[in-house]
């Protein structure tokens, strides 16, 4: 047996005790790095606990002031959002009538010349259907100063004015002419051969009938129809002229 002696007290003690006495303080120290160990792992608990306490504080703080915002521009867009609303209370069409056309059904030409003599000279009657006028078939004018001039009455039977915005001679079939259309001075006017087709304001052409002018609402206008031999020789063999016309457009004003 191996003995160990203590000096202070001058006895020996037995190795087993001492082997003993270090198995107790082994323990010991074991429980003690278990205790440390636990309390180190409580607090490292904790601390996680306080961080995702914190986290959590914070991601609260974040959801709530999303949703202050979000409900903040739900409201500010409700504003510049305002709706505007404009009604119609019984909006409605009057009936208008427009209606601009020749008055009466016929006329007959006047016919004048140089001298007394009418041979070669045959105005006739002319048809009127509303807008359109029609010269009967065999008109003549056969020698210079011959004319025939057609009477005219345009009304208005409308309820809205119109504006004459245009009048344009068409040439007779086969046959050139010289064209003027009707401006704001002149009228509308064409030379075909022999002959001279005028639209005027008046038989001498000394009013002219010209664009831009109104009619009102029931309100006439004269126009004149002057056909005249303005050559100065005659012809051997006759001559036609067949399909000449003028075109008169008016415009509402």
């Amino acid at each position: 047996m191996i003995v160990s002696r203590n000096k202070k007290t001058d006895c020996f003690l037995p190795n087993d005790y001492l082997i003993n006495l270090l198995g107790i303080i082994i323990n010991y120290l074991e429980n003690i790095n278990s205790s440390f160990y636990l309390l180190f792992t409580i607090a490292m608990d904790k601390k996680r606990r306080n961080v995702m306490r914190n986290n959590t504080k914070k991601l609260q703080t974040i959801l709530v002031a999303v949703l202050l915002l979000v409900v903040t521009m739900s409201i500010g867009y409700a504003a510049l959002s305002a709706t505007l609303t404009i009604t119609g209370n019984n909006v409605i069409q009057q009936a208008i009538t427009w209606n601009i056309a020749f008055t009466g059904t016929s006329v007959t030409g006047t016919g004048s010349g140089i001298g007394s003599t009418t041979t070669g000279r045959d105005c006739k009657t002319a048809t009127i259907s509303g807008t359109s006028v029609t010269l009967a078939n065999g008109v003549a004018l056969s020698k210079p100063g011959d004319k025939c001039i057609y009477s005219l009455t345009i009304k208005n039977n409308g309820n809205i004015t119109g504006q004459l915005a245009s009048i344009t001679p068409t040439e007779p079939t086969s046959t050139s002419c010289t064209k003027t259309n009707a401006s704001s001075s002149v009228s509308a006017k064409m030379v075909c051969g022999n002959l001279t087709y005028t639209l005027s304001g008046s038989n001498d052409d000394s009013t002219k009938l010209t664009t831009g002018s109104t009619l009102a609402a029931s309100a006439t206008k004269s126009a004149f129809l002057i056909i005249e031999y303005t050559g100065s020789n005659v012809n051997s063999s006759q001559v036609n002229q067949a399909g000449g016309k003028f075109t008169i457009v008016y415009n509402q004003a």
